[in-house]
């Protein structure tokens, strides 16, 4: 059985309407579309938006909006935006007032930008106060932790469902709490969500599943890690510590076609056992840092061994094509952003 998608209560339903957030309806913005007849088969067309990573500084607003009006002005303009988490820059670390901030400016440019539809998955540097010890919270809070998250967007819960044609979207909250960091993976309790919501499709039906942590990811060996002692040393909060039980899960689903996801800012288009495992990069690039500033940062901190230096995607979002017959196609569009130098 599909759950429903998170919706505003009814006291800020309006709010959010007004302001943009829902971005139901509105007239188009840009070229004019591609004829029905390069369409045929389509299901939908989704602008994967992943770790926009807004902040007031290095100019990330203006990226932001210039993004969400690069989709917009696509001659085949999409039908729906997938965020893909990280929307802020940092809260996981930050106190309430500089987290209301960057809250306040992500909002702000999706409500002034976003007229198509647009549906949220949470990242690690949403969650709020986490680290207590950074951020000075107790975990008191009334906002503490992602219920921040889900507050600000008006979501019941930040993992849920949708159908889009016959396409069943999940979306994952794959952050879990381990002290004053994270760790990646599912709680056992989504995870049996999860089951239920893959064993109750129809026949015809296919599933596209969205979350923030990847669930497999090879280039973060190459990006985030080192051979030490003979070994790969792999942090727990750049994959799915429970990848074997979510895969074999899949395994037993034929209907899940494709898992997108972000958090590494690299492209990857991995298929094992019949899914495909696209990492979609990031809006933000290098954290709306340039790539050269990015590459004189990781050389000045010796992460650079032997001229390797495995700089993150150009600032862009990936394009999606779900079709009726279950095929995916996926396309890494850059819109020209060139981070602070």
């Amino acid at each position: 059985m599909t759950t429903p998608a998170p919706t505003p209560t009814a006291s800020r339903r309006s709010v959010l309407q007004a302001a943009g957030l829902l971005a139901l309806g509105g007239a188009a913005i840009g070229t004019a579309r591609a004829t029905p007849a390069s369409r045929r088969g389509r299901v939908a067309r989704i602008a994967h938006m992943t770790d926009t990573h807004v902040q007031p500084e290095r100019n990330a607003p203006d990226g932001l909006a210039a993004a969400i009006a690069h989709v917009h002005a696509q001659a085949d303009r999409p039908d729906l935006i997938l965020t893909g988490g990280d929307l802020i820059m940092d809260s996981f670390d930050a106190g309430d007032a500089r987290a209301k901030t960057q809250w306040d400016i992500f909002t702000r440019i999706f409500a002034e930008n976003a007229k198509i539809p647009v549906r949220h998955c949470m990242g690690n540097h949403d969650i709020w106060g986490w680290n207590k010890k950074n951020s000075g919270c107790t975990g008191d809070e009334p906002l503490f932790g992602k219920k921040r998250f889900c507050d600000v967007l008006g979501m019941e819960r930040q993992y849920y469902s949708f159908m889009q044609g016959n396409w069943k979207i999940v979306v994952l909250d794959t952050i879990q709490p381990d002290g004053n960091g994270y760790l990646g993976g599912l709680d056992d309790a989504q995870f049996e969500w999860l089951k239920g919501e893959l064993g109750g499709m129809k026949q015809g039906e296919h599933a596209l599943v969205l979350s923030h942590i990847p669930i497999i990811n090879i280039s973060t060996v190459l990006a985030d890690t080192r051979a030490v002692g003979g070994k790969w040393e792999l942090s727990g909060g750049l994959m799915c510590l429970d990848a074997k039980r979510i895969v074999s899960l899949f395994a037993n689903c034929p209907q899940v076609k494709a898992a997108i996801s972000g958090h590494i800012h690299t492209q990857e288009d991995v298929t094992f056992q019949g899914v495909r495992y696209l990492n979609n990069g990031a809006v933000s690039g290098n954290w709306w840092k340039s790539q050269e500033k990015s590459k004189q940062e990781r050389t000045a901190a010796g992460l650079n061994v032997k001229g390797w230096n495995p700089l993150r995607s150009d600032p862009g979002y990936a394009l999606l094509d779900l079709h009726e017959d279950g095929t995916v196609a996926c396309e890494y569009v850059t819109y020209g952003w060139v981070g602070e130098a």
